[in-house]
């Protein structure tokens, strides 16, 4: 019984292992193969001529291919349409015809047909693609396409533009090498990688348009006329020239051969990040200087190219303790960076164009002067975590109008405030201890400050000058002690007083509970009945108490 077996088992491999050899058949004009359920064409009749219109089908199957050598010697041919079942056009294909137009109905289907090289694609000869009866110039390439495959253009001369989608990463080999009418051309910031040749002999191209400058830089060249650049000369960002590039921080490579050739390109900044660039970078950029940081990566690659290159500036000076010793900015919107635990003395002083500015959680203290003498500074955000601002921190800052003191401020010194002629009204926290002296002298438009803290200490002279103030603050305070000595008007804060019109109510109940639900604007003062510096539910039941008689 096991021999019968072995001797079956035997047989059966003979017949396994006899090679099948794949059969050619014909239908019409076409001699064809068919595997796993798929014809290729592997020869036309030399006598086909005109126009050629490939079948979708043979003997029943999808048409996915073109053999090598399929329409080679059928000169009569002019004009060939090719389905959208083809995926794969062999060596020679269309060799030695005379094909002016080429015919096709879906841009996304061409794209993905593997030409096995330039040889193989009809348009080598034809030059004209036409896409529905119409003839293609300006290409839409289909959004959903994540690869344009090799020589999938060769030679299409019609074409003027080309516009690639967000979908596609990649380029192929010589896939719009030898379009010589092609004079713009669209690249997303999801091309990540462009093959040789891609647009090699494109000599008509004049602008390329992009709208990332990091991703632009990001993109890998093969080579030099990989890059559409090395014959446009012209690069747009966003609809304009770009003939001065800042690449964004962060950035840590300046691919090859990104801007080779850009003879319009006069300068590019370089931010520290960038750690690598390679030496086909700016190679014919004859009218490019680098602006970068000393002793930078961009520095030393400027050097040893001999490129003109310029030394920048920080825009913030840091030292190693996280002191901001200095600012070299252009002003605006000031962001101070994270890490940074104190402002140094004068270090924005006279920056004449700050508008705004944000320090960032971390920053305990406001050195001398630190931003003194700015005129245009308008608002500024102080972090949690400030503990003290020093002696005239923001003395001369006529227009600051928008500041507000973060609980925890412990100490404002000397002057910080003064001669700030916007200012109109300012709470001190009640962790503050100390208001120097002449902290808001000649604030002429300062109308309020309020003082919540009984034993906030108060330097002589703090408002000299602030002739419409009102200072707020409780009966026995420190401040109100303050406000008689010196002859300053002031008004006390009645705890449980909600609406501010000197009398606690029933009103001022209903007021609190309003806004401790939502429904109401704003309460003064005398809401946080506590004085927690917080107003909550527990001022309101206190409020409520005092309002019935009972004990608080």
């Amino acid at each position: 019984m096991k021999r019968m077996f072995s001797l079956f088992l035997a047989l059966v491999m003979m017949v396994v292992m006899v090679p099948v050899s794949v059969v050619a058949e014909t239908e019409g004009s076409y001699t064809y193969t068919v595997s796993d359920g798929k014809a290729t064409i592997t020869k036309a009749s030399s006598s086909i001529g005109g126009n050629v219109v490939i079948p979708e089908t043979l003997g029943g199957y999808p048409v996915t291919g073109i053999g090598y050598g399929a329409f080679s010697g059928c000169s009569n041919i002019t004009s060939v349409t090719i389905p959208d079942s083809v995926t794969g056009i062999g060596e020679y294909a269309f060799s030695g015809c005379r094909i002016t137009e080429v015919h096709i109905t879906d841009i996304a289907a061409w794209c993905n047909i593997s030409f096995s090289d330039f040889y193989s694609n009809p348009l080598n000869c034809a030059k004209n693609l036409y896409l529905n009866g119409e003839l293609v110039t300006e290409l839409m390439i289909p959004d959903g396409l994540t690869k344009i495959k090799d020589c999938a253009f060769y030679n299409c001369t019609s074409l003027t533009s080309v516009t690639i989608p967000d979908s596609v990463t990649s380029v192929g080999y010589c896939a719009f090498s030898g379009c010589t009418s092609l004079t713009s051309v669209t690249i997303p910031d999801s091309v990540t990688s462009i093959s040789d040749g891609a647009f090699s002999g494109c000599t008509s191209l004049t602008e390329v348009h992009v709208t990332d400058i990091a991703a632009w830089c990001g993109i890998s060249f093969w080579y030099a006329d990989s890059n559409p650049l090395h014959y446009a000369k012209n690069l747009y960002l966003n609809g304009e020239l770009a003939c001065e590039i800042v690449i964004p921080d962060g950035i840590a490579e300046i691919k090859q051969y990104a801007f080779s050739n850009y003879s319009a390109l006069t300068s590019i900044t370089i931010p520290e990040s960038v750690r690598s660039i390679d030496s086909s970078t700016f190679s014919g950029c004859t009218n490019l200087t680098i602006h970068c940081y000393d002793n930078s990566h961009a520095y030393v690659y400027s050097l040893l190219n001999g490129i003109p290159f310029v030394i920048l500036e920080h825009e913030f000076i840091i030292d190693n303790s996280g002191v901001l010793t200095e600012y070299n900015g252009d002003g605006g919107d000031v962001v101070v960076p994270e890490g940074v635990t104190s402002i140094g003395a004068s270090a924005f002083a006279f920056c004449s164009s700050i508008k705004t500015v944000t320090l960032p959680e971390g920053v305990t203290f406001i050195g001398t002067g630190a931003f003194s003498f700015c005129p245009g500074l308008e608002k500024v955000v102080l972090p949690k975590t400030l503990i003290s601002i020093d002696t005239g921190a923001f003395a001369f800052c006529p227009a600051l109008s928008d500041i507000d003191l973060p609980d925890g401020l412990l100490s404002v010194g000397n002057g910080a405030f003064s001669f700030c002629n916007s200012l109109t009204s300012l709470t001190a926290p009640a962790s503050m201890s100390y208001l120097g002296e002449g902290a808001f002298e000649d604030c002429e438009n300062l109308e309020t400050v309020v003082i919540t803290d009984d034993s906030t200490e108060i330097g002589d002279g703090a408002f000299n000058g602030c002739t419409t103030l009102t200072l707020r603050c409780y009966d026995s305070s420190a401040a109100a002690a303050y406000a008689e000595e010196n002859g300053v008007n002031y008004r006390l804060i009645l705890c449980g007083d909600v609406n501010d019109d000197g009398n606690v109510t029933a009103s001022d109940s209903t007021l609190l509970s309003r806004q401790l639900t939502g429904s109401s604007e704003s309460v003064e003062y005398g809401a946080d009945y506590n004085r927690d510096g917080k107003i909550s539910a527990a001022d309101l039941t206190l409020l409520k108490r005092k309002l019935t008689g009972a004990d608080v």
